[in-house]
């Protein structure tokens, strides 16, 4: 069983910092030393088979880590943040991990490609009206699934609901997890939800 995944060659997050021009959000990131975490990923890859990932919000590249370290059939994750910070992470990713990582400066926004992938994750601003633009976006590349982190908060839930991926016939699960973010344990829930590509 995992206990956790090594992130000692990605850049380390202050935590008591943020990028103001980007969504004035905090700090946070997946806890990569939650077992049960590591698990409830690397099942998602192995039975879905993904080989092909699509992030939205890099970050300190902590995710992507997971998606290359937990996904055993994951050929290629292309990962897009427009904070500077992230740059940093996208170089560390690319020399451990080579040609199975492209990292892009970029915002959901602004990113042109629209390329099918088995799986988009979507963990970026999580303020109105971004999660409902990403979830859009992600719909365009015709994923199998869509994957959302931190589905508690109240703009990405109504995303969620806009775009009607709680409903039933996507077969939604859920991954609850605490994590420690500015000193203090708090929730998160991740949200899988299937088969969006036949909506």
């Amino acid at each position: 069983m995992w206990t956790q995944i090594d992130v000692s060659f990605l850049p380390v997050p202050d935590p008591n910092q943020h990028d103001p021009e980007v969504g004035k959000q905090g700090w946070g990131y997946l806890p990569y030393n939650d077992p049960d975490l590591l698990e409830w990923f690397e099942s998602v890859g192995y039975q879905n088979k993904i080989k092909t990932v699509f992030e939205i919000g890099t970050f300190a590249g902590y995710s992507a880590t997971m998606f290359l370290e937990m996904f055993p059939f994951l050929e290629k994750i292309t990962t897009i943040d427009p904070n500077l910070f992230s740059v940093k992470a996208g170089v560390a990713l690319k020399e451990k991990y080579g040609d199975r990582v492209e990292f892009v400066n970029s915002s959901s926004g602004t990113y042109k490609d629209r390329d099918q992938v088995d799986l988009v994750y979507i963990d970026g601003n999580h303020q109105d009206p971004r999660p409902q633009k990403d979830i859009q976006m992600a719909l365009q590349m015709k994923p199998r699934f869509i994957m959302m982190d931190n589905i508690e908060l109240p703009d990405v839930r109504r995303a969620v609901k806009m775009n009607n991926l709680f409903n039933l016939e996507h077969d939604p699960k859920y991954f609850y997890y605490t994590n420690e973010h500015r000193g203090r344990r708090q929730p998160g829930i991740i949200g899988l939800f299937k088969n969006v590509i036949n909506r």
